[in-house]
């Protein structure tokens, strides 16, 4: 392929994927595209080979997860219930699929996927700073918060504004 037409299928690639279940997944409506078949055939090329593409990896979506994509996608692209594909899934599914691009494709597929897992750990790290960086901010505004409320409690004493007369003359000054 292309750098360019790489580059694109990359981009279209990472923007189809979503998160349901817990996993990163494509869905077939965004797959078949991508292998320049319609999606019914991906979907039956799924129940051809069902014995050799196990459920954990290609999955039916929930009528309540197809509510959740159609919030986020539109309803008029999923009249049906859509297969989700892992990149396990996408990986079992390329021997079915004939030709160079099929192939080209599927391998851009994973290497987003592995792109995706490298990112896990420093997402991680990012998150476990910014936990102790909330911690920290928010003992600190218990204490801002403590210290008002005790200036707010602390009795106050009356005090005169304004000068002090003295009823004595000033040293060496005399009336």
């Amino acid at each position: 392929m292309k750098p360019k037409k790489t580059l694109e299928l990359l981009e279209q690639i990472e923007g189809a994927i979503a998160f349901v279940r817990g996993q990163k997944v494509l869905l077939d409506l965004d797959l078949a595209p991508l292998y320049g078949l319609p999606a019914k055939r991906l979907a039956g090329l799924v129940r051809e080979h069902r014995a050799r593409i196990p459920e954990p990896f290609v999955f039916k979506l929930r009528p309540s997860e197809l509510a959740s994509l159609r919030h986020a996608r539109g309803p008029e692209e999923m009249a049906r219930l859509p297969l989700a594909f892992t990149d396990y899934g996408v990986a079992l599914l390329e021997p079915f699929l004939r030709g160079k691009r099929q192939h080209a494709v599927t391998c851009e597929i994973l290497r987003v996927f592995q792109r995706l897992r490298g990112m896990l750990p420093a997402n991680v790290e990012i998150c476990t700073r910014l936990t102790q960086l909330e911690r920290n901010q928010t003992r600190q505004l218990n204490e801002i918060r403590n210290s008002i409320q005790n200036l707010a409690h602390e009795p106050r004493t009356a005090q005169r504004i304004g000068f002090r007369v003295r009823s004595e003359p000033a040293h060496g000054l005399e009336a």
